[in-house]
């Protein structure tokens, strides 16, 4: 069976709730999520600057860690069954999509189409890939209402957001990776995660 994003969406959002995301009227604020979303996005982009592989963890009981840190193998334990944390520039687009699918679970919200081909998008560097959907998420934005919690024009937000997680699926299929299947791996790590992952919001 393939993976399910809107099945997928509602146990991501059970998963925020019960780690606290959920408990503040900071954190039920829209932008507040759009914000985090962002944050992940440009994670990603870090994870690429500083030189790191796609996917990787850094659990020192692997046989592959070096002295010197993670030797950055494609396979490491998160995906054998281990515990290790998953790391690297897909780990955090994989992170992006997630707080994606928990807000539009959210906010009842359908996710459509996420395995259509984008041309344009395949090719792009990861700044170009970045800096579009940060510029998306800048849009969906301005669908948001002065009224909290409420939108100006939810049918757009929706079309920006299924457009952000199109890209960032066909981003990394583009570049030998299945972003179903990172985001499950990641999913199960945030499983294991401290009340909202030790930080405020």
């Amino acid at each position: 069976k393939g993976f399910d994003a809107n099945e997928f969406a509602k146990k991501a959002h059970a998963l925020s709730v019960a780690h606290g995301f959920y408990d503040t009227e900071e954190d039920n604020r829209l932008e507040t999520k759009l914000a985090l979303i962002h944050c992940e996005l440009s994670e990603a982009l870090d994870q690429y600057a500083r030189g790191m592989p796609d996917v990787y963890c850094q659990d020192k009981r692997c046989e592959r860690f070096q002295s010197d840190g993670c030797n950055g193998c494609a396979y490491a334990c998160g995906f054998l069954g281990g515990s290790a944390k998953p790391e690297g520039v897909m780990i955090e687009l994989a992170d992006a999509c997630i707080r994606i699918m928990d807000m539009m679970a959210w906010q009842n919200m359908q996710i459509r189409d996420i395995a259509l081909g984008m041309v344009d998008v395949a090719a792009a560097p990861i700044q170009r890939l970045v800096l579009t959907i940060h510029q998306r998420l800048s849009e969906v934005f301005f669908t948001i209402s002065p009224v909290p919690g409420d939108w100006i024009d939810k049918e757009r937000a929706q079309r920006m957001l299924n457009w952000c997680l199109r890209a960032m699926f066909y981003w990394a299929a583009a570049h030998g990776q299945d972003m179903g299947r990172l985001i499950q791996l990641k999913h199960r790590d945030n499983q294991g995660r401290s009340y909202k992952h030790g930080k405020k919001i």
